[in-house]
């Protein structure tokens, strides 16, 4: 992700987007890298808004505990704001980035805290605007806004910059995209995930993660043009 303004995690239902979330928190509240191999730039507190699972915030404090995360670890979890994406959200979003200095704030998941859409309304545009709004609070405020979202259906032929649910809008309006998935070589047990990442102002990287079950986060396997064909080098 970026260091101010949105990015977009777009990845597959029941694929660890939660675990990922947490992992990428972790690190930016304590410094430490991602993944053990990319440099947090600026470290600071961090909050995750879990809209997308009642029960999400057990399963981070649980994460947490597994990962042995420090007790004082500035990362603030809430569980559902009474806003939907709009002016309202976004002030109450900019006052929590102020009162506790956040470095990144993790939205999860847009299409829970989306507006209704009115029946012959312009989608592309109403979801021009919400992606706009978050990308200029996390300039204005100086934070990182990552915003989890979920692949389209019937979206596995397309190119996987295309995957994400919704309208073009949905990626052109955030700095960065990230896009997880499992890899249908392997069965539905296997614990490595195709991560690619593509960025305004940077270049397209690939890699290749693997689940945990004893920490409940994900190690580094490798990076770059070979990590596509990571089931064919296994």
């Amino acid at each position: 992700m970026t260091e101010h303004g949105a990015s977009l995690e777009v990845r597959p239902p029941k694929s660890g987007k939660t675990l990922d979330a947490v992992q990428n928190a972790i690190s930016v509240a304590t410094g430490r890298a991602v993944y053990g191999e990319y440099r947090v730039l600026k470290p600071g507190p961090c909050m995750i808004i879990e809209a997308d699972d009642p029960a999400g915030a057990r399963s981070i404090k649980t994460i947490l505990e597994r990962c042995s995360a420090p007790k004082d670890l500035p990362l603030y979890v809430v569980s559902r704001v009474p806003y939907e994406i709009g002016p309202d959200l976004f002030d109450w979003m900019g006052s929590q980035i102020a009162k506790r200095s956040l470095r990144l704030l993790i939205l999860d998941s847009y299409t829970s805290t989306r507006a209704s859409r009115a029946r012959g309304g312009d989608i592309v545009k109403q979801e021009q605007a919400d992606f706009a709004g978050l990308d200029e609070l996390g300039k204005r405020a100086n934070c990182a806004i990552l915003v989890i979202h979920h692949t389209a259906k019937g979206s596995a032929g397309l190119d996987w910059s295309m995957m994400a649910a919704g309208t073009f809008a949905v990626t052109a309006s955030t700095e960065s995209q990230t896009f997880i998935q499992r890899f249908p070589e392997f069965d539905g047990a296997a614990p490595e995930r195709l991560v690619r990442f593509r960025s305004r102002h940077a270049s397209d990287l690939e890699m290749v993660l693997r689940f945990r079950p004893e920490t409940l986060d994900y190690e580094h396997v490798l990076a770059g043009g070979a990590a596509a064909l990571y089931p064919l080098l296994a």
